[in-house]
């Protein structure tokens, strides 16, 4: 699992569950997980940023998280 907070103990569910589901920081997460080759939670995280994206009525990080996840699938 990537921490995303260099090499602390705290996982990826962990920082996900405790940071506010922003959609850009999600989107920012996904590009993190793509980068270094994680490609199932890249798609979750790709996920979890549209849905987030859906319900905050942010259509650019909607578009991007979708083209990205087209991408990873």
């Amino acid at each position: 699992m990537v921490s995303l907070f260099g090499d602390g103990e705290a996982g990826a569910e962990s920082a996900l569950a405790s940071r506010s589901s922003s959609p850009e920081w999600l989107l920012q997460v996904a590009r993190e997980y793509d980068r270094k080759g994680y490609l199932q939670e890249t798609a979750g995280a790709y996920d979890a940023a549209i849905a987030a994206a859906a319900v905050a009525g942010d259509r650019r990080v909607a578009a991007e998280a979708l083209r990205r996840l087209a991408v990873v699938r």
